[in-house]
């Protein structure tokens, strides 16, 4: 009779074969299945172990390491703590920021290395430019269109505006909205906005006379600065005003001065009566006169305007006047509202809307004339130069970090890694509404980052 021994062992003699068949395929195998799995894994833990051993004896004989970073103007980052320094004639020179180690290794390599392998070699007296830009946005991102700057209502302060710059971010409007703006004090100037353009109506009667008596907006000064100026809405000079025309219209006043129009299928005409005829002029033009003289304009035939056309002076106007009548908005309580003006490209007057969400305003600034805020996307920045700056003489200047920083020459622009990137223009009123990074007379330069403090 088996013993419980003898059926032990043939219970396992039997779960032997059925495993040896299910992963060898051969149930007569006489080694163990899982065998060598184990010795595999065992053979693998030794080794791990012998590697680590191998770099441990190393790391005793030749602590430290790293002297890659042991090359002439190059840029030394320690990846332990972020300290910035520069690697200049064999010396190490700590740099006050990443700008300043760009600028003075000439657009040398970033490297980072551990600060163990700076341990024993002897550093220098700090160099660089203290103000400048701790963070220097990549080539890449640099963005500059579209700029909005937009005056905000302060909560709780009565008639208190603060002005907001968004540099590289913003929604452009579809259209502009035109309205009177009043500058700041009893005794600001009232200017008419329209097409985005500023001009300035030294008589209150014009703005009655387009519509806008009663609705008058004050912006700030920092938001009508950095608006674009057109001619004053004065009246035009007409010689001889007051006498006869020697080319009058039939059945119209023949004084000199006389306004006259044509409605066609495309719109109004307007024309002034010279001595030599009918001239054109603006409808804000025609506006202006009739609000300072009181003359109305007649309704004549397009034949009439053609027959007393004046042969010298066809068009009588100033350049630069809105093209068109200007309409008040329908918008309530646009007194109280947030208007902002969006640039979209350069050479292009901005777009005006009313009610557009706006930054949080947190801090004001202690120059009128300056934004209280200027935001840019995060880890962006733009190059940019004053619009009409004299074409690749001009390196431009860096605007991050809602600072501008003035690039000395093109060394520097190219030590920053910017020297086939061309600067955006953009208007110089608009520029000024952002705050100097660096003290008066300084710029972002090699040699002023060389310089040790």
């Amino acid at each position: 009779m088996a013993t419980r021994k003898d059926l032990l062992k043939a219970h396992t003699f039997i779960a032997q074969r059925l495993v040896s068949a299910l992963v060898d395929r051969d149930p007569d195998n006489p080694q163990p299945p899982l065998r060598r799995v184990g010795t595999g894994m065992f053979i693998g833990v030794m080794l791990g172990v012998l590697i680590l051993a191998g770099f441990g004896v190393v790391g005793l004989i030749k602590p430290g390491g790293s002297k890659n970073w042991q090359t002439d103007n190059t840029v030394v980052v320690t990846s332990d703590s972020g300290e910035v320094l520069v690697y200049l004639g064999g010396k190490l020179y700590p740099a006050h920021n990443i700008t300043s180690a760009k600028l003075a290794s000439g657009g040398g390599e970033v490297k980072s290395v551990k600060a163990s392998s700076l341990r024993d070699f002897p550093r220098e007296r700090p160099i660089g430019i203290k103000l400048a830009p701790t963070q220097l946005p990549e080539r890449k991102a640099l963005v500059s269109y579209p700029i909005r700057a937009c005056s905000v209502p302060m909560p709780g302060r009565d008639q208190t505006r603060a002005t907001t710059l968004e540099i590289g971010q913003g929604a452009v409007p579809d259209t502009s909205t035109a309205f009177v703006a009043r500058g700041d004090g009893s005794t600001g100037k009232e200017y008419l906005v329209a097409d985005g353009t500023a001009y300035e109506m030294p008589n209150h009667a014009v703005a009655i006379q387009l519509g806008f008596g009663e609705q008058a907006v004050r912006p700030g000064s920092a938001f009508l600065g950095a608006l674009p100026k057109g001619p004053p809405l004065t009246p035009i000079s007409i010689p001889g005003e007051g006498e006869r025309s020697q080319r009058p219209v039939s059945g119209v006043d023949p004084t000199v001065g006389t306004l006259m129009h044509v409605d066609g299928p495309s719109g109004t005409t307007w024309y002034v009566l010279l001595q030599g005829g009918l001239s054109e002029i603006s409808p804000v033009e025609a506006a202006v006169i009739t609000a300072t003289s009181g003359r109305k304009s007649q309704p004549i035939r397009a034949a009439e305007a053609n027959e007393a056309r004046n042969a010298k002076i066809r068009y009588a106007g100033r350049t630069g006047m809105p093209a068109q009548l200007p309409r008040r908005s329908a918008t309530p309580g646009i007194e109280t509202a947030s208007v902002c003006a969006t640039w979209t490209e350069a050479n292009q007057p901005p777009r005006v809307a009313f009610g557009v969400p706006t930054p949080p305003v947190d801090r004001r600034s202690n120059d009128p004339t300056l934004a209280d805020v200027v935001l840019q996307p995060s880890l962006r920045g733009a190059l940019v130069r004053h619009e009409g700056a004299v074409g690749p003489e001009d390196p431009g200047m860096l605007i991050v970090g809602g600072l501008r920083y003035g690039i000395a020459n093109h060394d520097a622009k190219n030590a920053l890694g910017y020297g086939e990137e061309v600067p955006a223009d953009v208007p110089a009123q608009v520029l000024r509404l952002v705050r100097e990074g660096l003290d008066p007379g300084q710029s972002l330069s090699v040699q002023a980052a060389q310089q040790q403090s």
